[in-house]
């Protein structure tokens, strides 16, 4: 996509804006970044994140695309060219489903807009992508939906991406964690847990401009779209739910409004993906580390107790070292930072008078004789 809009709207730099993008904890690139859209309509904008690589298919909410009678607007579509510039409108988007219920809607790009009169041409965009050999779209990948229907355990962390009025008309990233979920109900049949939980409810700040943008997690994969928040703005936000999303996917290809070898390949390229993506940090003396996952937080009356079991093919003989932090860094910033020695994945925190009532983040990474280390991976932590 980089090249599509450098070598095709070289006179863009015009319209540049830059911006200091604000240190997090979650850092999206590539792809993640230039996946995201920005949708403007009639009636004001919202975002949707393009999910298909050879059709540019892009999903978003159901409100950002129909006023309140019910009436479809008309949708232009500006890409991302990075997270220091303004999106460019090169394309309108042709509705291909929409559902109230889960708010979520499929849009195609459809033809393209000239960016230098901003009038809406007849040629093809997914063509003019070809010609300009700057194609197959970039693109998200789903969190793997085999494990727990790919819903974020609570707390985890996850990073918000969007383009909220508030933030200008640049790509917005916010940090936060899984506060709860939304639930229809009591789980007594031993079904997946998925197929009850209606949103997920996030910290992560949420405002209008979000809605169809792209929660993520840690590995840069979709776990929902962001479409809702309470009370003032950004006060908890809601999420719509990969299994929710899967569900939406299903029903459209029964209904013959998408390709269902396009969408099945696109479901099957993202569990691959995410099967085969490298969980591991790099080889030193032939070891490699994954990294600490699965954090549990134990509050007892004396001391908060934080249990992490080691990443999936990690050697024996592991230690761990750890930083207690209030503020939320970045883990490449802490990329090489030496934390206290524990030998065991399992840490207790006494809950002194100088720590109760506050909140702060544990860091850990696990470390080898070899010298072969993690990342710092982190759990909130509230005494």
């Amino acid at each position: 996509m980089r090249r599509l809009l450098i070598a095709g709207i070289s006179s863009l730099f015009l319209w540049g804006l830059f911006t200091n993008p604000a240190l997090a904890s979650i850092t999206p690139s590539g792809d993640v970044i230039e996946a995201m859209v920005f949708i403007k309509t009639s009636a004001g904008s919202g975002s949707g994140v393009i999910i298909d690589r050879s059709t540019g298919l892009i999903m978003t909410n159901d409100h950002v695309i129909f006023n309140a009678k019910g009436d479809l607007l008309p949708i232009y579509l500006c890409y991302t060219i990075d997270a220091y510039s303004l999106p460019v409108c090169l394309a309108t988007g042709k509705l291909v489903v929409s559902y109230i219920n889960p708010d979520i809607a499929f849009i195609l790009p459809d033809k393209l807009i000239d960016v230098k009169t901003n009038a809406v041409t007849d040629e093809d965009f997914t063509k003019w992508l070809q010609d300009h050999k700057s194609y197959p779209y970039p693109a998200v990948i789903f969190r793997d939906p085999a494990k727990d229907q790919g819903l974020p355990e609570l707390n985890e962390e996850i990073a918000i991406l969007g383009f909220p009025s508030a933030g200008g008309d640049t790509i917005t990233i916010t940090n936060g964690f899984v506060s709860g979920f939304l639930s229809s109900g009591f789980n007594t049949s031993g079904d997946a847990q998925g197929s009850l939980v209606e949103a997920i409810k996030t910290d992560a700040k949420v405002n209008p401009g979000n809605s169809g943008g792209a929660a993520i997690d840690h590995d840069l994969r979709l776990v929902g779209v962001p479409n809702a928040f309470g009370g003032s703005e950004g006060n908890i936000g809601y999420i719509v739910p990969l299994p929710k999303i899967l569900k939406s996917i299903e029903g459209a290809e029964r209904d013959g409004y998408l390709g269902k070898n396009s969408i099945s390949a696109l479901k099957e390229a993202s569990e691959k993906t995410n099967k085969k993506k490298p969980t591991k940090t790099p080889l030193v003396n032939g070891v490699s580390i994954s990294d600490p996952v699965k954090f549990n937080v134990i509050t007892k009356k004396k001391a908060v107790e934080v249990k992490w079991k080691p990443g999936a093919g990690s050697p024996k003989g592991l230690t761990y070292e750890y930083i207690l932090s209030q503020k939320l860094q970045n883990i490449t910033e802490l990329a090489g930072y030496q934390g206290k020695s524990i030998k065991k994945n399992l840490l207790r925190l006494p809950i002194t008078k100088a720590r109760k009532g506050k909140t702060y983040y544990l860091y850990v990474k696990a470390v080898h004789a070899s010298g072969a280390q993690s990342r710092y991976m982190h759990t909130k932590v509230s005494f």
